[in-house]
């Protein structure tokens, strides 16, 4: 199965959180590894400095993400 990639539009594009370092990402670009059941976010990197108050470009990242099945169910909307 191949990669899926979808470049988000300026609308679309969003801001996520890192677990790691609680550092914030602008993620303009999402890739989908079905067979590695991993999703990475790509986009803009920002360090929050805590101490002195200020957020410090990074630069381009790539988040990198396992994917975890949490539950399978009915979807009631298809059935109308």
């Amino acid at each position: 199965m191949q990669p899926v990639t979808i470049k988000l539009t300026e609308e679309q594009r969003f801001m996520f959180e890192s677990q790691v370092d609680h550092a914030l990402m602008i993620v303009k670009e999402i890739d989908i590894f079905p067979e590695n059941q991993q999703i990475n976010l790509n986009g803009t990197y920002f360090l929050v400095d805590l101490v002195d108050p200020q957020i410090i470009k990074q630069g381009e990242y790539t988040m990198a993400m396992d994917i975890t099945e949490r539950d399978v169910y009915e979807n009631e909307e298809a059935k109308a």
